[in-house]
């Protein structure tokens, strides 16, 4: 149920679909955390007919590359969801994982990074510049 709305959740094949940048030059590479709720037997067709309805295109000629359904790989965040918790607590134990951030493997690598930057920071270890393109970290 979705908390706002008191409705079961929709389900669409591909809603969160999103472009990653891990394909080759001319080729497009989608992620969709969602595509676990559709059945393995229908999901290639059913994620081709909602893609083609989002960007307006004929995906007969796109060629699935591979497709790794993880099983409860995102858990819920309810709303309010805090982002970004701290990662050093007020008794000076720094923590990390999928708690501190967003509920998922990347907020869990994330966090640690933040956690791993707060330890360094709190005994002095000054770090040079970010590589071009990437944020400065906070924690």
């Amino acid at each position: 149920m979705c908390p706002r709305t008191r409705r079961p959740p929709r389900r669409r094949p591909a809603s969160l679909t999103r472009p990653t940048r891990c394909a080759r030059p001319g080729r497009s590479s989608l992620t969709d955390p969602n595509a676990a709720a559709v059945a393995p037997s229908g999901i290639e067709r059913a994620v081709r007919a909602h893609l083609g309805a989002l960007y307006g295109t004929d995906t007969a000629g796109w060629t699935l590359l591979a497709s790794y359904p993880v099983a409860r790989a995102l858990p819920t965040m309810t709303s309010p969801h805090v982002l970004r918790r701290p990662v050093r607590t007020p008794s000076g134990v720094y923590v990390c994982g999928d708690h501190r951030d967003t509920s998922s493997i990347q907020g869990a690598l994330y966090s640690g990074r933040r956690a791993a930057e707060a330890v360094l920071a709190d005994l002095g270890v000054v770090r040079p510049d970010p590589p071009a393109g990437e944020p400065q970290q906070t924690v």
